[in-house]
C-alpha cells in the first residue's frame, strides 16, 4: 500500500511509512529540514505560494527519492542535487542556465526543465542513457543544444523557446548523434527558414510538431519518416507542401493551422489513412480534387480562410466525416451530399455568404451542431430552420442550431 500525504506534520506522526508526500509552502516558507526523517519518501512535490523556491544543500540526502516536482523558480541548483541516484523524474524551473549537475543523475528516465538559457548543454548530458522523455522550455533558444540530441534512448523530447533568433540550417550537424529511437518530436518557437534534414531521418517518429518555427518551406523527400502518424506545422510560414507529402503512408493526422497556404499539391490524396486534416486560417480558394480519396477521414477544419469558396465533388465519397468546420469562408452554396453524410455530427458554416441551405437538411436527424450565424439567410430559411429545430425537440433528438 502506497501510504500519500499532503500535511508533513501528518506524514511524520504515521505509522506507515510515507512514500508520497505534497507540500505547499507559505511565503518566505523554506523546505523544512524533517523531510530528511521520511527515510521511504520515493516522490516528493513541492509547490510555493511566492514562487519562489531555496533549494538547500541537504536535499542530497533523500536518496530515496524517485520522483522530484519543484513547482517554484530555484534560484541556485546545489551540486548536491547530483547525490540523488535513485531519482527517475524531476521537474524543475530555475531562472539561471541549464544546470550541468544534471548529467549526475544516472536513473533519470523524465526530465522536465525550464530556464533561461541553455548554451550548448554539457556533452556529459549523453550519460543519461535511460532518460526516456526530456521537456525543455528555454526564455531564449540562441543555439542548438547539441549535448540534448546525443541521448541514446530518449524516446520523446520537447524543445519550447520563447524566442530564439533566426537559426540556419547548417546549426544542427548532418546526422545527429542520438536520438536513433525517439518517437515524438516536438520543435515550438526555434526559428528555422528550412527543415534541418537531420530530423526527417529519425525513422522511429511517431509524431513531428513543428509549431512558431518561421518555416518558409518543407524538404522535397519525406520517404523515411514511414511510421508517421501525426504532423503538426502549425503557426508557420507556409505556402505550399512538396509532393512528396504524399509518402507519409501511415499518417493519422496533418495540422497546418495558420499558414498562408494557397494550394494543396494532388498527392495529398494518398494519405489514406487519414483521419484529421486542419487547414484553419490558410488562404486556400479551394482544395485539391483528390481529397475524396480519404475515405478515413473524420475530422475536416478550413475555418478563418476568408477564401474558400467550394468543397471539390469528390468529397461527397467521405463518409467517415464526423466533424467539417467551414466557418468565415467565402461560401455562398451548402452541397446538399453534406446532409447525407451518415456520420456527420457538427456542421459550422457561419461567417460565410450563403443564403440559402439544401432542402436535405430538414430530414436530416444526425447532425447535433449547427452553426449558421453572420450569413445572409434569407427569412423564409431561418423559420424554417426554428421549425426543423422544434421539430427534432418533439422526437428527442435535439439539435444546438446557432445563428437562426
Amino acid at each position: 500500500m502506497i501510504a500519500a500525504f499532503d500535511d508533513l506534520q501528518a506524514a511524520l506522526a504515521s505509522e506507515e511509512p510515507c512514500r508520497e508526500l505534497s507540500l505547499a509552502l507559505g511565503y518566505s516558507e523554506s523546505l523544512p529540514t524533517e523531510l530528511v526523517a521520511l527515510t521511504e519518501l520515493q516522490s516528493l512535490r513541492v509547490t510555493c505560494e511566492d514562487g519562489v523556491l531555496e533549494l538547500p544543500p541537504w536535499i542530497g540526502r533523500m536518496r530515496g527519492l524517485k520522483t522530484l516536482e519543484l513547482q517554484g523558480n530555484v534560484e541556485e541548483i546545489p551540486e548536491s542535487l547530483g547525490e540523488l541516484d535513485t531519482l527517475r523524474r524531476l521537474v524543475l524551473r530555475s531562472s539561471g542556465t541549464f544546470p550541468p549537475v544534471i548529467a549526475q543523475l544516472r536513473r533519470l528516465r523524465e526530465l522536465e526543465i525550464e530556464v533561461s538559457s541553455v548554451g550548448t548543454a554539457p556533452m556529459a548530458l549523453s550519460e543519461l542513457d535511460r532518460l526516456e522523455a526530456l521537456y525543455l522550455r528555454v526564455a531564449r533558444l540562441d543555439q542548438v543544444p547539441i549535448g540534448l540530441l546525443a541521448l541514446p534512448n530518449l524516446r520523446m523530447l520537447v524543445i519550447e523557446a520563447s524566442a530564439s533568433k533566426q537559426s540556419a540550417v547548417n546549426e544542427l550537424p548532418a546526422m545527429l548523434p542520438g536520438l536513433t529511437h525517439l518517437e515524438d518530436l516536438a520543435i515550438l518557437g526555434w526559428r528555422m527558414s528550412n527543415l534541418p534534414p537531420a530530423l526527417l531521418q529519425l525513422a522511429e517518429l511517431r509524431t513531428l510538431t513543428l509549431r512558431r518555427c518561421a518555416l518558409e518551406q518543407l524538404p522535397k523527400s519525406w520517404s523515411a519518416l514511414t511510421r508517421l502518424r501525426k504532423l503538426d506545422l502549425s503557426d508557420n510560414r507556409l505556402a505550399t507542401l512538396p509532393p512528396s507529402i504524399g509518402a507519409l503512408s501511415n499518417l493519422r493526422e496533418l495540422v497546418l493551422t495558420d499558414n498562408p497556404l494557397y494550394e494543396l499539391p494532388p498527392q495529398l490524396g494518398a494519405l489514406e489513412y487519414l483521419e484529421r486534416l486542419d487547414l484553419d486560417g490558410s488562404r486556400l480558394k479551394a482544395l485539391p480534387s483528390t481529397l475524396g480519396r480519404l475515405h478515413r477521414l473524420q475530422v475536416l477544419s478550413v475555418a478563418d480562410t476568408r477564401s474558400l469558396a467550394a468543397l471539390p465533388e469528390s468529397a461527397e465519397l467521405l463518409t467517415k466525416l464526423v466533424r467539417v468546420d467551414l466557418a468565415r469562408g467565402a461560401l455562398t452554396e451548402v452541397p446538399a451530399w453534406l446532409f447525407d453524410l451518415p456520420r456527420l455530427t457538427s456542421l459550422r458554416l457561419d461567417g460565410n455568404k450563403i443564403t440559402a441551405l439544401p432542402e436535405n437538411l430538414l430530414n436530416n436527424d444526425t447532425i447535433t451542431h449547427l452553426s449558421v450565424g453572420d450569413n445572409p439567410l434569407r427569412e423564409d430559411q431561418r423559420r424554417a430552420l426554428e421549425r426543423y429545430r422544434r421539430a427534432r425537440d418533439e422526437v428527442e433528438r435535439p439539435i444546438d442550431l446557432l445563428g437562426v
